[in-house]
């Protein structure tokens, strides 16, 4: 019988794919920036791989510092302040301290929908958002358990990743909509 592996080394082979994944999406990101420049442009080969490299780095050193609020701005979130969020920001301090960690910013969505989610780079940047809907629909103590699993996600740094690869989608949405826009004005400037 095979020894299953420890939930260590399974966390820690997930992070080394998801770090791998990053890698991937910076390669493609890349690559893609390089057709561009040479095809699109007709630069040459070597200037549109070096300035590509430059863009395809400083692109994913902003991916990782600026995604968390990138994140909550996609989402409409607003920091939970006020008396009427005092039990969400303390279930957040309890949670955060029986896990080791720091607190994080606690966030508030106004949806109906029943959901959460913790966003940031690294432990000490964490924020967790929480709709209204799960603030309505959840006790105290099924708050603290939604809050721990959030924490989970933390710790385990499962955040940083998933975290980049929104930013990601969210930025490619938003350049393939410039590029539109930047194509279509070219054709209603054209005359027949």
């Amino acid at each position: 019988v095979a020894e299953r592996p420890s939930f260590i080394a399974i966390a820690r082979r997930n992070t080394r794919r998801s770090w791998g994944l990053l890698a991937a999406t910076v390669v493609l990101l890349w690559l893609i920036i390089v057709a561009v420049g040479v095809l699109g442009f007709g630069s040459s080969f070597v200037p549109s791989v070096i300035v590509s490299l430059v863009v395809a780095v400083g692109y994913l050193f902003f991916a990782q510092r600026a995604a968390s609020r990138t994140a909550l701005r996609m989402a409409g979130a607003h920091p939970a302040v006020g008396d009427e969020f005092l039990m969400l920001r303390n279930v957040g301090e309890e949670m955060a301290s029986a896990a080791g960690l720091p607190v994080p910013e606690v966030w508030v969505i106004n949806d109906a929908a029943p959901n959460a989610f913790a966003a940031g780079h690294r432990p000490e940047k964490a924020v967790v958002a929480v709709t209204t809907g799960l603030l309505s629909s959840l006790s105290r103590a099924e708050l603290k358990g939604g809050m721990a699993h959030e924490m989970a996600h933390i710790r385990n740094r499962d955040i940083a990743g998933t975290t980049i690869s929104v930013v990601t989608v969210c930025e490619c949405r938003h350049r393939g909509r410039a590029c539109r826009h930047r194509r279509d004005a070219q054709y209603r400037g054209r005359s027949c």
